[in-house]
């Protein structure tokens, strides 16, 4: 199988912050790790895209290239370095290197570029003489979006005639969050439209127990029942279907993300912290009981104000 090979320079290593997912027997850090990359050309580090996964319907590794363990394996149990054979079908020439971690997917999500084996440039160009094209990582004096945006123009306006392309990471980060972004509106404006039905039907369903129960209405505030007594009973009972459905919705919805997060078909065996965002979740429930009390405001005012008489005729 055909893939990337990445010589890192000591200037990469220095600047680096790429997080390690996995680790070896023997490599207790991070910085452990990328210390031993940079003093041991035998060693290498490869992105989490390469490990096992099970393809669909529970068929065959999706990839051509594995390292033969999935995810789980290698964070339930303590792992020696991994083999692994580099050949150079251009040259024909090979080596061997011992993968000792495992990048976190985050860090390649954008940067595509670090979808490699990275190794010890110094020993790529000894072995491979060098590779066929080289990538420059720069860091900005001004540490804004802006200027990181502003210096990428000017350098691939510089050497256009290089054939030189410069990217910002944090633009690239935002564009590819921003179709992330779109679609978690999309639902949640979805989800917002249920929302409101739901609520428009709570306060259908008052309004219609106000109309079908003018006898019962009638009949309390025969017995002394004040108008105030009655709103605030009919006010009580609509809160009470409310707070229920808001509760029964939050239970649902907590066990239901949470089994999708638990589960290895789903994850792709990728362990998942599950983290409920409760100040969110707070004010979104806040705003459904408070729209649910409005609407159920005015049949309860409805009902203090049903006449004793007519109530008591009406059939």
């Amino acid at each position: 199988a055909i893939y990337t090979l990445a010589g890192v320079d000591d200037e990469f290593l220095d600047l680096q912050r790429l997080p390690l997912e996995h680790r070896a027997v023997g490599y207790d850090s991070d910085e452990a790790v990328w210390e031993a990359i940079r003093n041991d050309p035998t060693v290498a580090v490869v992105d989490a895209s390469r490990l096992e996964t099970t393809g669909e319907f529970g068929g065959p590794p999706t990839s051509d290239f594995t390292l033969g363990v999935t995810d789980h394996d290698l964070r339930h149990e303590p792992w020696n370095p991994i083999p692994l054979t580099l050949h150079d079908p251009a040259s024909g020439l090979t080596r061997e290197v011992r993968v000792i971690g495992v990048l976190e997917p985050q860090a390649t999500a954008v940067i595509f570029s670090f979808l490699a084996i990275f190794t010890q440039a110094a020993s790529l160009e000894a072995d491979f003489a060098g590779g066929d094209f080289e990538q420059y990582f720069v860091v900005t004096a001004d540490a804004t979006d802006d200027a990181a945006i502003e210096v990428s123009r000017s350098i691939e306006s510089t050497l256009l005639e290089l054939g030189v392309q410069a990217d910002s990471i944090d633009k690239l980060i935002d564009d590819e969050a921003a179709t992330s972004r779109s679609f978690q509106f999309l639902f949640e404006g979805f989800m917002g439209l249920g929302l409101i039905v739901g609520i428009a039907a709570l306060g259908v369903i008052a309004f219609r127990s106000v109309v079908e129960r003018r006898q019962q209405i009638g009949m309390l505030r025969a017995i002394g029942y004040s108008r105030r007594l009655v709103a605030v009973s009919y006010f009580l009972e609509s809160s009470f279907i409310a707070l229920a459905g808001i509760a029964i919705g939050v239970v649902l919805g907590l066990a239901i993300s949470y089994n999708l997060l638990a589960s290895p078909e789903f994850t792709g065996g990728t362990d998942i912290d599950f983290q409920v965002p409760w100040a969110r979740l707070a004010v979104i429930l806040a705003i459904s009981y408070g729209a649910s009390a409005l609407m159920t405001l005015l049949p309860a005012r409805a009902a203090s104000r049903v006449a004793v008489a007519e109530a008591l005729r009406y059939e």
